[in-house]
This record gives C-alpha cells, sequence and structure tokens, in this order.
C-alpha cells in the first residue's frame, strides 16, 4: 500500500515539475512591472558610502587593511586590495552606523547621516591592531609587578 502512495507521489511530482515552468510562462508578468516601478519611485534619491581602510600612518603613507568587512545596516562589502570599499544605494536623509571588522583588528564604528546636500560620504578607517592592544595591555600590566623579586626560595 505504501508503494503505491510513494508510486503515486512521485509521478505527481514529475508532472508538477514538468507542468508548473510552461504555466509560469505563460502568465502575465504585467504586475511584476508595475510592482519595479513603485520600488523605483521610491528610492529615487540613494546615496552612497565609500572610502579606505588603513591600519596606521607611517611616515607620508599608509598601510592598507585588504578583505575588511564593511557593513551598512543590511549591506555588507569588503575593502579590495586597496583597502577601498563602496556601498551603494542607501537611502538619503537617514543616519547609518558604518562598522568595519576584520579578524586582526579591533572593530571601528562611525555615525554618518546621508542628506539630500550631501548623498555620498568619504570615510576614512584607521583600524588599531589586536596585537598592538594585547602588547600595550601587558605592558601596563608589567608596570605593575614587583621590581626585584627574588624567585629563588633556598
Amino acid at each position: 500500500m505504501r508503494r503505491k502512495f510513494l508510486t503515486a507521489g512521485i509521478i505527481l511530482l514529475f508532472f508538477a515539475t514538468c507542468i508548473i515552468p510552461a504555466i509560469a510562462q505563460k502568465m502575465d508578468k504585467s504586475w511584476l512591472l508595475k510592482d519595479n516601478l513603485k520600488n523605483s519611485e521610491k528610492t529615487e534619491y540613494i546615496g552612497k558610502i565609500y572610502g579606505y581602510t588603513y591600519y596606521c600612518v607611517v611616515g607620508w603613507s599608509s598601510v592598507v587593511i585588504q578583505n575588511a568587512f564593511v557593513r551598512v545596516g543590511s549591506k555588507i562589502t569588503k575593502s579590495n586590495r586597496n583597502g577601498y570599499y563602496e556601498i551603494t544605494g542607501l537611502q538619503i536623509n537617514r543616519t547609518y552606523k558604518v562598522v568595519v571588522n576584520h579578524f586582526f583588528y579591533i572593530r571601528t564604528v562611525k555615525k554618518v547621516t546621508l542628506t539630500t546636500e550631501k548623498p555620498e560620504k568619504n570615510l576614512i578607517f584607521y583600524m588599531e591592531s589586536i596585537l598592538d592592544y594585547i602588547y600595550d595591555f601587558l605592558l601596563h600590566i608589567i608596570k605593575f609587578l614587583p621590581q626585584g623579586v627574588n624567585v629563588d626560595k633556598s
């Protein structure tokens, strides 16, 4: 009995996968176009946030951070090999929190407001290395260790 139901189910599934694409091609797609027109009217004014991710300034040059994740709302991108990132399609007259993450660096956050007068914003991020942070922390701990402690207990 189970085999009959299983066979019938497989036949119905096969039949449905053959028929549904044919029906979908013949459907009137004008309702899709109307929705797309409504969405384009809503996002008439769009902005972008772009810039670079750097480690620090050494002399006159900067050390670029590649592959840093830059997030603005639900949009995420990575900085390229030159440290450049760009996120487009952002709504105007809103304040955004821009978050930059990288495995070896401390997360950096900045807030920016895009307006109709300034729909594009150039943000440059200088990130601090986690190793530098740990090194500074250990130096502070060493300062508080007693000097001249004799370890030999003989």
